[in-house]
């Protein structure tokens, strides 16, 4: 596969009546059923893609996770 992310319009939910696949943009992901690689806002206008981090760029900066962010904030001093 190319990793080109498709879009596919379903009028009404209908799987029955959906349009032909659109190409979205290409991704450096490959194929998987094992692996969820991404997921989609809401509102449709944002992705989060899954990719080791070998693949970050010279100027790119690791993502942090901080896991249980509220019980931090409860004990942080105000």
């Amino acid at each position: 596969m190319d990793g080109q992310l498709m879009r596919v319009e379903l009028p009404g939910g209908n799987p029955r009546q959906a349009r032909p696949a659109e190409p979205l943009f290409r991704t450096t992901l490959q194929p998987s059923s094992a692996v969820d690689q991404f997921t989609v806002s809401n509102d449709g206008q944002r992705f989060v893609l899954r990719r080791p981090v070998g693949e970050l760029g010279t100027d790119q900066a690791p993502l942090s996770v901080i896991v249980n962010w509220r019980g931090l904030a409860e004990r942080a001093p105000r």
